[in-house]
């Protein structure tokens, strides 16, 4: 039962690390810039635009939009250092 007990310990602290570097801001925007990123990557091979006008405008966009989820998530879903402190 000791063994089981470490265990178990063990894998308490993977999950409240788990946790706390879900809630960090940098790779919540990192997560959320994925998606239109790739949307920009796709429609930038589909369309092969010959300017670079496409590419920044997709890049810009993308990037307001990861900015807007990383905002508008955390407040419905609150992760972060503060829950870890209420379940200790």
């Amino acid at each position: 039962t000791l063994s089981f007990c470490k265990e178990r310990c063990q894998i308490r602290s993977k999950l409240l690390q788990l946790t706390h570097a879900r809630g960090e801001q940098l790779a919540s925007f990192t997560h959320f810039l994925d998606i239109p990123m790739l949307v920009v990557i796709i429609s930038l091979a589909v369309l092969r635009p010959d300017n670079w006008t496409q590419f920044l405008v997709g890049s810009v966009l993308a990037l307001a939009i990861a900015t807007a989820l990383n905002i508008w998530i955390p407040k419905l879903y609150p992760w972060g250092s503060d829950d870890i402190s209420k379940n200790d």
